[in-house]
């Protein structure tokens, strides 16, 4: 069994096709802004902005574990990978302009977004990851952490 090589987390709310850069955990996207604890944003973005927190507040988390990247080659009638896909990874996608028209659930799907999508014989490099949800998170002002909540 194959173990991610990178973990990274994100508040479930800002999952999308374009996304601020990962924290290495939840607790991680606390921020204090004049002097006041906040939910980590992105100020240009209007779904993403630095939110206040209070003691008590529930944040959902989703966790991203990432594992080898590789190589893609794909021929006119075949394709390759420069070594086995890990099976543990439950979505893929091709990098390099082509994510949102790859991202895939297996990597029979990928080849066929790849080709349908105009993708000529070439190499491609190839991700693969698995979101999971890891709940909600309650904020803890005493600590100014986000601790795991039932």
């Amino acid at each position: 069994m194959r173990q991610p090589i990178e973990t990274k987390w994100w508040p479930t709310a800002y999952i999308d096709e374009i996304m601020p850069p990962g924290r290495d955990n939840a607790s991680a996207w606390i921020e204090m802004i004049d002097g006041a604890p906040h939910l980590v944003g992105e100020s240009d973005n209007d779904l993403m902005k630095p939110r206040p927190l209070k003691d008590g507040d529930l944040i959902e988390f989703h966790r991203c574990e990432t594992y080898d990247e590789m190589i893609l080659r794909l021929g006119a009638n075949d394709h390759a990978f420069e070594r086995e896909p890990p099976r543990e990874a439950e979505q893929c996608c091709i990098l390099n302009g082509w994510q949102a028209d790859t991202l895939s659930c297996s990597t029979q799907e990928l080849i066929k977004q790849l080709r349908d999508g105009g993708g000529e014989p070439g190499d491609y490099l190839a991700a693969f990851y698995t979101f999971v949800d890891a709940g909600k998170f309650r904020f803890c002002a005493d600590t100014n952490t986000f601790q795991g909540a039932q």
